[in-house]
């Protein structure tokens, strides 16, 4: 098997796949592969754990406090010098990220904790956290009753400014900080 004889340090579930990152910084994935969550570059499901390929040379590697995440339709996760890189379907339209590419919105965030909800996205580090995504009709971006209902892009959780958020979760309709 994929696997056998590595120690596996992180894991994440989503709704059909799983991502796991071994001890010599290599990530695999397995599952469902529709939208292009798993990141094999084609819609195909897989059965046994496949390693992931990030373009371009020791990029490839997760370090031991990598951040990732999977949810309904994506994959995320964060390989050397903190770029975070994700692949599938990031918006409920429009194309399919086939292949980890880099998430340039979060590009010089130190993340301690990305999550993946149906089609919302949570992330924090610093004293900072932020959301973004569509369809959050529950109010899990966390912008308080009279806020966006979705945000294209990352933005500020003005009432969580200046906490210390350790980690956040995701699920259909609700998030936790």
């Amino acid at each position: 098997a994929a696997l056998t004889g590595r120690k596996i340090t992180k894991v994440a579930s989503g709704h059909n796949h799983t991502i796991a990152v071994d001890d010599q910084g290599k990530f695999h994935t397995w599952g469902f592969g529709g939208y292009g969550r798993l990141g094999h570059k084609v819609q195909k499901d897989e059965w046994t754990p496949k390693m992931v390929e990030i373009q371009g040379g020791d990029r490839n590697l997760c370090p031991p406090d990598c951040v990732v995440s999977a949810g309904q339709t994506t994959s995320w996760v964060t390989a050397v010098q903190g770029q975070m890189y994700c692949f599938g379907r990031l918006k409920t339209t429009g194309d399919n990220t086939m292949y980890p590419v880099p998430f340039m919105d979060l590009q010089g965030w130190r993340l301690r904790s990305v999550a993946c909800g149906a089609t919302t996205y949570a992330a924090c580090g610093e004293d900072q956290t932020i959301t973004w995504g569509q369809g959050a009709g529950c109010g899990e971006l966390g912008y308080g009753p009279k806020g966006s209902k979705s945000s294209a892009n990352p933005k500020l959780v003005e009432s969580l400014g200046g906490k210390h958020v350790i980690q956040v979760a995701c699920g259909v309709g609700h998030t936790l900080f």
